[in-house]
């Protein structure tokens, strides 16, 4: 009765919080201000606590040159004192100091989501998500099971996902960078988090960096130390956690302290931060450790790890050590919590134990060290090759370069908060930015005009009036990326080319003042999508940047790319254009395009997303078939 009650007190003051996490977007950000959390607030460990550690002990790095302030932020006051105590800058996530840290902060680092600092104060930050490793179960947008609130997120139905999304808004809000170990790893990361490939990078895991290189001066606990003074084998058991909340622990406890008793050895055992087990047994040489703990202290002094689902055995692999793998309810995890990835037992890392006597019998062999499979340990380095892309001490170097490489195109080049201000004003209607402002918030109502434009006719030499045109390549995205004001990030850019999109573009004196974008395989324009004959083609997203507005460039680019299409063959071009804008529609109807249709597309938070024609217009030439999508 008392967590009911917690949870509706917590899902009221989170329907409370909504209108402040909307605010908080407009507030200016420093760029160097940058905020870490790890696992809800509840832990200085991981990821974030490693990444955290690396700045300031290497703040001579080229991504720390700028005096750049770090922050921890945590919602237990045990932590803020523990991070204190350590010489670093900390505050309780609702302190003033906290908030405001987390207010004017441009970077928010953790290891989970953007509630592992503060969700509700995040609008408008850069968020870093450093992931919590190898995805060997599946999580996010990938979970199948239906009775799983996470499935109910994503793919339930609108009342399910419109409440749930408010409840837990934080699995709505996508990543603008996050982490990977491999290539394998970062397609099924982008697939869960529905993010571009280019928004995952490869870096490796900044934790492994300590586990590789162990840091002396890092307090380890009492049972560790003693064990590791008596010269003792140390087992250690990190069972992942289930969705029932609870973690599988059901063993005979006497036998297993005589076994320990008889090797020489202890078993610590540390349950997943959220998982709510409570172990109580009298075997001298078992120790449940904090659930808080940072694991990553702990395991360059195992002699062999015991796990079942969780992705710490990929990075214990980096050591070449035993791995025993503990699956007594596989059938049942994959039923009831999560489907698996990869499987465990075609992996080859480790003995695969379903019962607690082939547990014992393993534990048994891992002891007698004369005895230990080489050929596997081989094996282990072979799988650990495939899930780590670097094998090496670096990957907190790696994060920070990436980091970098994000904020200098997509934040560093941009006008500030006045200068994108007066564009707005200049160039938008006011029913314009309402729209603009609604979508911020994840409701768009967007009416608009579809066109269509015959091109046929004998080929003509178009005239660039002192700019040249040219098509962009690959190399080409990060400095269109870098333009101030474009519509879109380097990685949609990136990820259009992989799609087979093409981008033209004006050059004046060497420098890009104007560009679009054709797609020529489908009408890609949301609420539409239909497939294009081969003589089609969709042009989009047409830019100038804002020194070369009123310069009439539209033409001049229009001219180009059609004599360009027209003679590879495409006879039609299809385009929209904002009903708000009636600049744009005189412009398309001026150069020979039919409007054909207007339509309404809404999308509600991501929940309901519908496209209504709204009329079929008198100067259509051939209408296509009209249906509501």
């Amino acid at each position: 009765m008392r967590q009911l009650i917690r949870n509706l007190g917590a899902s009221f003051a989170r329907l409370y919080l909504l209108p402040w996490y909307f605010l908080s977007g407009f507030v200016p950000r420093r760029n160097n201000l940058w905020v870490f959390g790890s696992w809800g607030g509840e832990r200085f460990a991981d990821n974030a606590a490693a990444l955290f550690r690396f700045c300031h002990v290497n703040p001579d790095s080229a991504s720390m040159d700028n005096h750049i302030e770090l922050v921890w932020i945590s919602h237990r006051l045990d932590v803020v004192r523990q991070v204190r105590a350590l010489g670093y800058k900390a505050y309780w996530w609702w302190s003033p100091v906290g908030m405001l840290k987390c207010l004017r902060a441009r970077l928010y680092l953790f290891d989970c989501f953007a509630k592992d600092i503060n969700f509700w104060m995040s609008r408008g930050a850069m968020l870093v998500n450093l992931w919590s490793g190898v995805p060997l179960k599946s999580f996010e947008r990938d979970i199948d099971n239906p009775r799983s609130r996470y499935y109910r997120l994503f793919h339930g139905s609108f009342i399910e996902r419109l409440i749930l999304s408010g409840l837990m808004p934080w699995h709505a809000i996508r990543p603008d960078l996050i982490i990977a170990t491999s290539a394998e790893a970062q397609t099924i990361i982008a697939r869960a988090f529905d993010i571009p490939e280019q928004a995952v990078v490869i870096t490796g895991l900044p934790r492994n960096d300590q586990l590789l290189t162990p840091a002396p001066d890092l307090e380890l606990p009492v049972v560790v130390t003693d064990a590791i003074s008596a010269h003792r084998k140390i087992f250690f058991y990190l069972p992942t956690f289930r969705d029932s909340g609870r973690s599988f622990a059901d063993f005979d406890w006497s036998r297993l302290d005589d076994l320990l008793k008889q090797c020489d050895a202890c078993l610590l055992i540390k349950f997943h931060p959220v998982d709510q087990t409570k172990l109580h047994t009298n075997a001298r040489n078992v120790h449940v450790l904090d659930r808080h703990l940072d694991i990553y202290r702990i395991l360059p002094h195992i002699a062999v790890l015991i796990s079942d689902y969780s992705s710490v055995i990929w990075d214990y692999l980096l050591l070449r050590r035993p791995v025993i793998l503990f699956a007594p309810d596989m059938e049942d995890f994959t039923v009831t919590s999560r489907s698996l990835n990869f499987d465990l037992a075609g992996l080859a890392i480790g003995p695969v134990c379903h019962t607690f006597d082939q547990l014992t019998d393993a534990m048994l062999v891992c002891c007698d060290e004369e005895h230990l499979d080489t050929e596997m340990t081989d094996k282990q380095a072979q799988v650990a090759g495939r899930f780590h892309t670097y094998l090496d001490a670096n990957s907190a170097r790696r994060v920070l370069d990436a980091i970098e490489e994000q904020l200098s195109f997509s934040v560093l080049q941009q006008p500030g908060l006045l200068a994108k201000l007066r564009y707005k004003l200049r160039y938008n209607s006011w029913p314009r930015l309402i729209v603009n402002v609604l979508k911020r918030i994840g409701i768009t109502i967007l009416p608009y005009y579809v066109f269509r434009r015959d091109i046929s006719g004998p080929p003509k030499q178009p005239s660039c009036e002192g700019y040249e045109f040219s098509e962009l390549t690959t190399e080409d995205m990060p400095r269109i990326a870098r333009l101030p004001l474009v519509h879109s990030s380097e990685q949609t850019y990136l990820l259009r080319q992989r799609n087979g999109q093409r981008c033209f573009a004006l050059r004046q004196d060497g420098e890009l003042c104007a560009f679009c974008w054709m797609d020529p395989d489908r009408f890609s324009f949301v609420g539409e999508g239909e497939a294009l004959q081969a003589d089609e083609a969709y042009l989009y997203d047409i830019y100038t940047t804002p020194s070369q507005r009123g310069h009439n460039l539209a033409p001049i680019l229009n001219a180009c790319y059609t004599e360009l299409l027209r003679a590879e063959g495409i006879r039609i071009v299809l385009g929209v254009v904002d009903s708000m804008n009636r600049s744009s529609l005189n412009y398309v109807r001026k150069i020979g395009s039919r409007v054909q249709r207007k339509n309404l597309y809404l999308n509600l938070f991501g929940l309901m997303k519908k496209s209504i024609v709204l009329e079929v217009l008198a100067d259509e030439e051939s209408p296509r078939p009209i249906e509501n999508r």
